[in-house]
Formats: C-alpha cells, structure tokens, sequence
C-alpha cells in the first residue's frame, strides 16, 4: 500500500520535497545574511564609537595643551592678576547706595554700545579683550563638554586651570557667558553655591542681563559720563608698537565740564571728594548734617553708615547735579540740597 501510495504520488512527493529544501535553504541563506549584516553592523558602531572616543580624546588632549598654553602667557603677563585687581577694586566701590563699581563694569562689558565707540577707554577695551581671550577657552570648553564625558584624566590636569579661569572671568560675565562659564566650573568640579542653585544655577541669561540694565540705569543717569581709566589722556597710539595698556590701577573718572560758574563749587566738591585733602573732613561734615536728607536719589546717610557709604552717596548726589547742568537743567527742586553741599564745602575748605 505504502509503495503504491508512493509510486502514485511520486511526483508530489518529489515537488514537495524541492520546496522544503529550498525554503530551508532560503531561510539558512536569509538568517546568515541578516547575522551577518548584524555583526558587520555592530562591528561598524563599536569601530565607530572608538573612533569617536578617539577623536574626542585627541580634541581635549589638543584643548588641555592649547589651554594650558594659553594659561601660562596670561600667568606671565600677569593678566589673571591685574583682572582681579579691577575686580577686587570695584567689588568693594559704591557708585549708589544699590550699585557697586563691579555692576557698572559687568554693564559696559555686556553692552554692545560701549564697544569701539569713543565712550570706551584704551583700559576698558583692554579689560575686555582680555576677558575675551579667557572667554573663548571656556566657550570651547564648554562645547566638549556637551559633546560627551570628559575624560577623567583631562578633568584632573585642568581642574586647577579651569577653575581659576571660570572664577577670574566670572564675576564680570552676563547672560549666556555667563552660562559657559558656570557650565565649565560645574563639570570641573566647581561647587554650586545653593543660592545659584534655587536661582537655577545661576547661569545667567537675558532675564539677568535686563535686571543689570535696569538696575544701573534706573540708578546712575550720568553713566555716559562715567569713564574707566586714569587721567593721563596722553595718546599712547603714536608710539610703535604702542606699549600694553595697564587698567589694574584704573578708577572711575567723572568726564564732564561745568557750564554753570554759579556752581563751579560742584566740581571743586567732586575733586576733594575723589582725592582731595579735605575728603576726611567733608565726609564727617556730610554726616553730621544727615537732618537734611538729599532727595530720592539714594538712600539717606544715616547714623550707622561708614565712611566710605557716606562718600558714595555724597559723591552721587553731587554727580547728579553736575549731570543736570550739563544738559542744561535747572535746579530749582533740588536748590535746599545744593544749598547744603556749597555750605559744609565752604565751612570746611
């Protein structure tokens, strides 16, 4: 019966039997290819992955040489030193009761219509070209790092150099700069004060920059008038090549003229105030006639108030006075205050 079925089907049986075996055959054929093109796959990412680490560890070796080049020129010409000379001299300066000298430099440093105008001094550009140069290794820093991990050895040879970088750039730094430069000290190891943290970070950005604006500006209408730098306006420009511009040492100056003779007292005040032999004297004198406040210009002096917050707000309320008349206002409203200022100037000088 068997052989009867077979002899009776032999031709099916025989098709059916091509067909498995090319259907086996097409699914070894399709599952070694799919293995193969797997393994070649997998075998191509991980190539390419080494690869990538590679590349990414030959741009932080050529980043740690190039910026620990870079840190040691700033390190020889004491540029690292004299910005925190600037910072430490104007952290510590009231130009308002609200306003330190370090707002007014971050302002001018973040405003673009401070560069290359005639309003900007040889030492402001200085100041900023060389926070520029820091800038640019932190910038580029902070792009590896978004790239991928820093590698460990990198984060230990440069910690020290980013560290000082970031601090030395930072506190003159706004808006997205000022993100670099938080981004760079956070994965060097930099904590994070928890101040920074519940103000997310405080990495900056245009809400920081317009509260900046807001705050000098509303505060120091004669900021035009405001200049970084020192008296000698000798033009260093015709010497080749022209010397380095010291700014370590530089102050604010009032640049303005007095067009009124009536209140020329204004000025000679805002001298002795600033260097003169009487700024002791005129400082107490100020303080003890504290009964008649100045107008809402600053706070009023009071009791508690040091020496140099009385000199701040006395040499405020003068620069306001000398702003007014400058762009020929009069004082009329303010004529009991500026009465007070000509009679402590002449009891005393």
């Amino acid at each position: 019966m068997n052989q009867t079925f077979a002899e009776e089907y032999a031709e099916l049986i025989t098709f059916v039997y091509y067909c498995s075996n090319i259907s086996l055959t097409a699914v070894v054929f399709l599952f070694g290819t799919c293995f193969l093109w797997y393994r070649d796959r997998k075998y191509q990412k991980r190539k390419d992955d080494e690869e990538g680490r590679n590349h990414q560890r030959r741009e932080w070796r050529k980043f740690a040489e190039r910026m620990n080049d870079d840190y040691r020129n700033l390190r020889s010409n004491q540029t690292l030193e004299n910005i925190l000379k600037v910072k430490k001299t104007f952290e510590d300066l009231k130009v308002h009761s609200k306003v330190t000298g370090l707002d007014v430099l971050r302002y001018w440093l973040a405003d673009d219509r401070h560069r290359n105008v005639w309003s900007e001094s040889p030492q402001l550009r200085a100041l900023r070209e060389d926070l520029h140069r820091i800038f640019l290794q932190l910038n580029f820093c902070s792009s590896l790092i978004h790239l991928g991990e820093v590698p460990k050895n990198i984060t230990e040879e440069l910690r020290y150099v980013v560290e000082e970088l970031g601090n030395v750039a930072k506190p003159f730094l706004t808006g997205d700069k000022l993100k670099v430069a938080s981004t760079c000290l956070k994965h060097f190891g930099m904590p994070v004060k928890k101040e920074e943290e519940e103000e997310g970070g405080g990495v900056g950005g245009e809400e920081e920059e317009k509260k900046l604006y807001e705050l000098v500006e509303g505060n120091i209408p004669y900021l035009d008038s405001l200049k970084f730098g020192d008296n000698d306006d000798r033009d260093s420009s015709t010497s080749s090549p022209p010397p380095p511009v010291d700014y370590s040492q530089s102050k604010f100056f009032f640049n303005v003229s007095m067009p009124d003779d009536k209140h020329n007292f204004l000025w000679e005040l805002h001298d002795n105030l600033e260097t003169g032999e009487y700024r002791t004297l005129l400082v107490r004198g100020f303080k003890e006639r504290q009964a008649e406040p100045p107008p809402n210009l600053t706070d009023p002096i009071g009791d508690e108030d040091s020496d140099e917050v009385v000199l701040a707000k006395v040499l405020h309320e003068v620069r306001y006075y000398i702003h007014h008349l400058q762009n020929n206002r009069e004082l009329w409203e303010t004529a009991v205050n500026v009465g007070r200022l000509r009679q402590v100037h002449e009891e005393i000088t």
